[in-house]
């Protein structure tokens, strides 16, 4: 079997017998989660005209995204994979003195992978900013893309490499277009805005404004995915496609797991997964500080059974005053016992006012939220850091991009299930600093029997997971 790639798309070019045209179809397929738990007179609806799996294998056209040609190379190891240019390569010579052991080896097994598609999956403060300095560095005679969810991490990465590399790097996104550096750092919803993803083709379709744009996209060589969990989007699946020419990709993330199922999709756009760091591996060296994960369970009593989640989690969340006291008791309790500064997460804006109107006046506090400057962020950070905050009350916003040091407890007031969200919150406060001997994480278990229950029982999972030996159950009498 012969097959050709470039950054975005391969195809066989060789003849295939039917049999493994079948196998590859399968091996390329999968089914949302969505599907796997719809009842069965909407998923008999449903799968009228479609039998309920998204097939990423054309048998017809013998296309599939090229991060799949590691499927392909299972089924086939003596296959015939080229690219359709030459590929550049990498220095060999590690560039940053200042590497631990674990990131040395993170950068070697991307940069040496069998595939031009490869991802790392590396836990939450492990790094990721002076690792991807380093590969910046090691590809010394490419032009390098680093995309980024957030504002916050647009403007960080940014920083960060310039401390590291000691080079000019571009930004583009937050009103800056600026396209003439080796390195830029971007935000993925400012590449791809305004542009629109043709499934059928399997190209980005986009207006002569764009064009600039789409021309500068084409002469990058090399592309580094930082939280790399949402690259099975479709903004990601846009900027694949205008990065066809960039056959070298990297992604990053804490976890790559995804709960609706999309593993695959992911796949497609940056290889499968060539290192692992796990956050028990940096405990154990003293790469993070030793966590103590609480699990405090509340019980409000039963609520109306015919309420949907939205009425639920705002009777028995966002407004619930007895939940909210409590929360406002542990932050007053880890400041007496020095465990300050408290970082408390919240998912809606109401339940934000709520919780800073219950802990204001337990000490110097503030309100960060999506409405909040990007500037007045990076100052509040600032000031966390340097000891002149004690509480901070904050939306998702703060969940990735944000490095604290300081930050010694975290409590989990929102609810959810996602293992995503739950490791990347997790890891706000794991960092190491001198004044810190221990992390401790608070997650309030609501124990009603409408969803709240199923959520936080798919959090205790990925605690014990990720944190093993660390996770305690609290119950008040």
């Amino acid at each position: 079997m012969q097959v050709i790639f470039n950054g975005h798309r391969a195809k066989i070019v060789s003849p295939v017998d039917s049999i493994t045209l079948e196998k590859l179809s399968q091996a390329m397929k999968f089914q949302p989660l969505h599907m796997k738990f719809m009842p069965y007179k909407q998923k008999k609806i449903a799968t009228r005209f479609w039998d309920g799996f998204v097939k990423l294998f054309n048998k017809t056209t013998k296309e599939f995204p090229t991060g799949l040609i590691s499927k392909l190379l299972e089924i086939d190891p003596k296959a015939i994979v080229k690219p359709e240019k030459p590929l550049k390569t990498f220095s060999m010579t590690q560039k940053l003195s200042c590497l631990y052991e674990y990131q040395i080896r993170a950068v070697e097994a991307l940069i040496n992978s069998p595939y031009s598609h490869s991802m790392a999956e590396l836990a939450t403060a492990s790094g990721k900013s002076v690792l991807t300095a380093e590969l910046c560095l090691r590809a010394e005679n490419m032009k390098v893309l680093v995309t980024v969810p957030t504002l916050d991490l647009l403007h960080q990465t940014k920083d960060a490499l310039v401390h590291w590399t000691g080079e000019e790097v571009g930004i583009y996104g937050d009103k800056s277009k600026e396209i003439d550096k080796r390195i830029t750092v971007a935000t993925i919803q400012s590449l791809a805005s305004g542009v629109k993803y043709d499934n059928k083709s399997k190209r980005a379709v986009y207006p002569d404004k764009l064009k600039e744009r789409a021309e500068w996209l084409r002469t990058i060589d090399y592309l580094i995915v930082d939280e790399c969990h949402g690259a099975a989007a479709e903004s990601y699946q846009i900027l694949s496609s205008l990065l066809s020419n960039t056959y070298i990709r990297h992604g990053l993330t804490a976890t790559l797991r995804r709960e609706d199922g999309n593993e695959l999709i992911l796949h497609g756009v940056l290889g499968p997964c060539v290192t692992k760091v796990t956050p028990a591996e940096l405990i154990s060296k003293g790469f993070l500080a030793l966590p103590r994960v609480e699990l405090h369970y509340l019980s409000h009593g039963n609520y109306n059974s015919s309420l949907g989640f939205a009425e639920l989690y705002k009777e028995a969340v966002v407004n619930n005053s007895n939940r909210t006291s409590y929360i406002a008791e542990q932050a007053k309790r880890c400041l007496a016992e020095a465990r300050g500064p408290v970082l408390i997460l919240f998912d809606l804006l109401e339940h934000g006012d709520n919780l800073y109107a219950a802990v204001k006046d337990l000490g110097r506090s503030a309100l960060v939220s999506g409405s909040t400057e990007t500037k007045d962020r990076k100052s509040l950070v600032q000031q966390v850091e340097n000891g002149e905050i004690d509480i901070v009350v904050a939306s998702i916003i703060w969940v990735t991009g944000v490095n604290i040091r300081r930050l010694k407890t975290l409590i989990v007031a929102g609810s959810g299930k996602s293992g995503t969200m739950t490791v990347q919150r997790a890891g706000r406060v794991l960092r190491t600093h001198p004044d810190k001997e221990e992390a401790l994480i608070i997650d309030i278990c609501d124990e009603e029997r409408l969803y709240l229950r199923d959520q936080y029982i798919a959090r205790r999972f990925f605690y014990n997971e990720k944190y093993p030996g660390y996770v305690y159950d609290i119950r008040e009498d």
